[in-house]
């Protein structure tokens, strides 16, 4: 397509939309994918169509393919399955999506590439990190009548282009309190009071923070340091949050997960194509799990009996592998990303 830029102010250019080219998009180039939590639908983010396709998981049949406008890479659906929070990367909006009746109902405007989106436990707010304005904003999601309430300036948020991209982690833990950002340029990770609606702590970690993962009651997390092969243990209390260590993980600490079963942090390093199970609250490496004979693992999830689920890309015969257990399920094409959801057992 041909894309229009006013370059009247050099230090606020504006995008001024886009005339495609060749046949009607279709669902081009599907770089991230969401299920609900009820298991009944999934929804894909099309990079190139610019448009995202919704998928009954029931009739594997797509129900609708909606238009964005622009590429919306970043995508959550809430607890009880009925929005999708889509983050868009030039018209600085985020979208709802109401999976219900599988309409887009309106946009929310939060600043320049709201790329990260975390949803609150109770429904209640979306927190979306910003790549390029580097920010949290807090969304109150309230369908059509959905608007941002609050803008926290954070330390500079970074993006690995490993595994075709992986950006900064913005999460909240599971009591809902607390934001915690990794601010990867900064190498910190910073504490969001969510009530304060302020960061209330900077805590010094490895180079290059990327991706945080709670332990099942909030009270530890991990974070990844893709530039400093290491990981880091902290222990999360508002104000009086501190880091328990940084330890030496493997090359390429990526991607992790939690396994509430073992209860341990799964941590995928990439370079190297292991998994380290780590304690929680110690960082001690309890054990290492081998994908030596596979691509480089780009991500990992547990299902319900505590077996990890891996994704790994490209081999010199198979585009890539969704491993689970001792079971390698080789696929059609180059993997970025995937899902899974414990009530329907589904990836």
């Amino acid at each position: 397509g041909v894309y229009f830029f006013d370059f009247a102010n050099p230090g606020d250019i504006q995008f001024g939309g886009k005339t495609i080219g060749g046949w009607p998009p279709e669902g081009d180039t599907p770089y991230r994918i969401a299920i609900s939590p009820d298991g009944t639908r999934a929804v894909t983010s099309n990079s190139i169509s610019e448009n995202i396709s919704i998928i009954n998981l029931e009739t594997y049949e797509v129900e609708a393919i909606l238009e964005m406008d622009e590429s919306c890479d970043a995508l959550a659906i809430t607890y009880d399955s009925q929005w999708a929070v889509m983050g868009g990367y030039d018209l600085n909006t985020i979208k709802l999506i109401d999976l219900s009746t599988n309409e887009y109902v309106t946009s929310v405007y939060t600043g320049q590439r709201p790329l990260m989106v975390a949803i609150a436990p109770d429904d209640s707010h979306a927190y979306i990190g910003k790549l390029k304005q580097n920010s949290v904003s807090i969304v109150e999601l309230d369908g059509a009548s959905s608007s941002e309430i609050a803008e926290i300036p954070t330390g500079i948020i970074g993006l690995s282009w490993a595994a075709f991209g992986v950006r900064s982690s913005v999460e909240v833990d599971p009591s809902g309190e607390y934001i915690l950002v990794a601010a990867s340029f900064a190498d910190l990770v910073q504490i969001i009071d969510i009530e304060q609606q302020e960061i209330v702590a900077n805590l010094a970690v490895g180079a290059f923070p990327l991706k945080i993962a709670f332990n099942d009651d909030g009270q530890y997390a991990a974070v990844t340091n893709y530039s400093g092969d290491s990981f880091s243990i902290i222990q999360v209390d508002g104000a009086n949050s501190s880091v328990v260590g940084t330890f030496n993980a493997g090359d390429g600490p990526l991607r992790l997960a939690y396994n509430p079963v073992n209860d341990e942090f799964g941590i995928v390093n990439y370079s190297s194509k292991t998994v380290i199970n780590v304690d929680p609250e110690t960082g001690n490496i309890n054990s290492t799990d081998y994908y030596t004979q596979y691509g480089n693992p780009a991500m990992i999830d547990y299902d319900t009996e505590g077996n990890p689920i891996v994704l790994t890309l490209s081999t010199d015969t198979e585009p890539g592998h969704l491993i689970r257990k001792d079971n390698a399920i080789p696929l059609p094409a180059t993997p970025t990303y995937f899902d899974y959801c414990p009530a329907t057992n589904t990836a």
